[in-house]
């Protein structure tokens, strides 16, 4: 990183040409800053105020939210490529019709997030609430959800209705009263993953991996 900013004035003039390289923003209010259509790269924001952010069409390679307050953020249509959500408040995101690839979300708590027709290549969930989280009709390509704490990524009642889910680690998840319904899983792997009351009608599952009675307590049909 090669400058540091930690105001609202300094980060403004800084991202007045749209583009925005090289620099560790830190401890700053930026929830009136607009970052509709810009471009970031090799950027950190730590311990930001971006609540209710205004990213919506933000290109990013590299960038990492460390800390940062982000609720109800509208990060939709984003396309963010090498990207870190650390220790984040993100309940009720954003990220409808987005495009996040390697990206990572680490002890992040993102209850009823909107992710629906997002598209997530390669990204990995871990430790972060997803309470009540919308994936529908998102397409999800070699992702993983865990938790090292918990045991048991949180996915209750999520709602992954129409999306498409092709070698995603499910392994141990709570998907309690999650929402499957019309969706299409290939290879997905949901050993142990607790299924009770999960609506699996009409949902396609091709290759998938399960233990025995995992399904048991899902609703098919």
């Amino acid at each position: 990183m090669e400058h540091v900013l930690s105001s609202e004035l300094d980060f403004s003039d800084a991202l007045a040409s749209g583009r925005l390289d090289g620099y560790a923003v830190r401890q700053v209010n930026l929830s009136r800053v607009n970052l509709e259509y810009k471009q970031l790269s090799n950027v950190t924001f730590t311990k930001v105020g971006l609540s209710p952010g205004r990213m919506a069409w933000l290109t990013a390679r590299d960038l990492q939210f460390s800390e940062t307050s982000m609720r109800g953020a509208d990060l939709s249509m984003v396309h963010i490529k090498h990207g870190n959500f650390l220790n984040c408040e993100a309940i009720e995101l954003n990220c409808n019709g987005a495009l996040f690839e390697e990206t990572r979300w680490f002890e992040t708590t993102m209850s009823n997030a909107n992710y629906r027709q997002s598209r997530l290549l390669k990204c990995h969930f871990q430790s972060s609430e997803l309470y009540g989280a919308c994936f529908a009709q998102a397409f999800f390509s070699h992702c993983t959800f865990s938790d090292a704490k918990m045991g048991n990524a949180s996915l209750t009642r999520a709602d992954f209705r129409n999306a498409m889910l092709i070698d995603v680690d499910l392994r141990g998840a709570n998907l309690h009263a999650a929402n499957f319904s019309g969706a299409i899983l290939v290879r997905v792997d949901l050993r142990g993953a607790n299924l009770v009351r999960a609506d699996l009608r009409g949902a396609t599952l091709v290759g998938c991996s399960f233990n025995p009675g995992d399904l048991d307590g899902a609703e098919r049909g």
